[in-house]
């Protein structure tokens, strides 16, 4: 599993969950709320934890 913090404007941070959750290889375990960044009103970021999706017993990928 790897842990990811994905910022930018809040549009392209839904795309590319989006675009995530749709690889047939990974598996989102968890995704957090869209959060403010510290001085900046353009942007926002959220964190993920992925890890490969298991099949027949071995992850793939």
């Amino acid at each position: 599993m790897i842990k990811i913090r994905i910022q930018g404007k809040i549009s392209d941070i839904k795309k590319y969950v989006r675009l995530l959750k749709a690889d047939n290889r990974l598996d989102l375990i968890s995704v957090s709320e869209i959060y403010n960044n510290k001085g900046s009103e353009r942007f926002k970021h959220l964190y993920m934890d992925v890890d490969y999706k298991v099949k027949g017993g071995k992850k793939v990928g």
